[in-house]
């Protein structure tokens, strides 16, 4: 998923990576249990669409320049471990999804 991505695109070794996945499970969690909580207390449906409106603009505000701050990755030049850095060798025919393998 996005989030995913943004997370890897941000982390510089795999023990930032973890701490991004674990930092944005806990307010994944938080959020389930605030939605459960919410709906426990029979909050009018209007009421409940208005909080999540809420915090979805909160979390844009700060997502929003999180995303703008992404750069673009270094090309490597040369081989790495055997491995070209250019792909303009790679044609799009070569490309096939997993259900074209099998």
């Amino acid at each position: 998923s996005y989030c995913y991505w943004l997370m890897g695109a941000l982390a510089d070794s795999p023990q930032a990576a973890a701490k991004f996945v674990g930092l944005y499970k806990t307010f994944q969690a938080a959020g389930g249990a605030v939605a459960w909580r919410i709906n426990a207390l029979a909050y009018p449906p209007l009421t409940q669409l208005s909080i999540n409106w809420a915090l979805l603009g909160a979390a844009l505000i700060v997502a929003i320049p999180t995303v703008l701050s992404i750069t673009r990755s270094p090309e490597i030049e040369g081989e790495v471990d055997g491995v070209k850095g250019e792909t303009d060798d790679i044609s799009v025919k070569e490309r096939t999804s997993y259900a074209e393998r099998f």
